[in-house]
C-alpha cells in the first residue's frame, strides 16, 4: 500500500469507517439517531394525547392513549438499549423506568441523548439533529 501525500486531503469518512468496525460504537451512533428523532416524536405524541381528551369522543380517546401508552413503551426499550451501552444495565434500567414517567421522561431522553452526543465526539464523531457527520479530530 502506498501511504497519501501530505498534499492529499485526509479521507472525511475514516472515522464513520472506523465507527462500522466497533459494533458498540456503531449501535450508540444508530441509537442516538432513532432517539434524536424520537425526541420530537415524544413531544407531538404528548400533544396529541392532551388534545385527545377534549376533542375526540371518550372511546376514541382511551383508544389513542392506549396506543400512545404502547408507543411509550417502545421509547422506553430504546432509552434503555442506549443507555445500556452507555452506562451499562443496571444504568439502562434506572433510564428505561424514569423514560416511563410522563414528563420526566422527556427531561429522561434529552439526557441520555447528551450522553450519547459527548461519547462519540469523544470517539471523533460529530454530531448533529439526526446526522453524524465524520470531522477528523483537530489537535491543539
Amino acid at each position: 500500500m502506498t501511504q497519501p501525500s501530505p498534499d492529499t486531503p485526509a479521507n472525511p469518512y475514516s472515522d464513520l469507517k472506523r465507527a462500522e468496525e466497533t459494533p458498540k460504537l456503531q449501535s450508540i451512533v444508530v441509537l442516538h439517531k432513532v432517539i434524536s428523532i424520537w425526541i420530537v416524536f415524544y413531544i407531538l405524541t404528548y400533544l396529541i394525547g392532551l388534545l385527545s381528551q377534549l376533542v375526540f369522543p371518550p372511546e376514541l380517546a382511551q383508544l389513542i392513549l392506549f396506543s400512545l401508552l404502547v408507543l411509550g413503551f417502545i421509547g422506553s426499550i430504546l432509552v434503555f438499549r442506549l443507555a445500556s451501552k452507555l452506562g451499562g444495565v443496571v444504568i439502562g434500567i434506572a433510564y428505561g423506568i424514569v423514560s416511563l414517567i410522563p414528563c420526566l421522561g422527556l427531561i429522561c431522553l434529552f439526557v441520555i441523548n447528551g450522553q450519547a452526543m459527548a461519547y462519540l465526539r469523544e470517539n471523533g464523531i460529530s454530531t448533529g439533529f439526526g446526522n453524524e457527520n465524520p470531522k477528523p479530530k483537530s489537535k491543539p
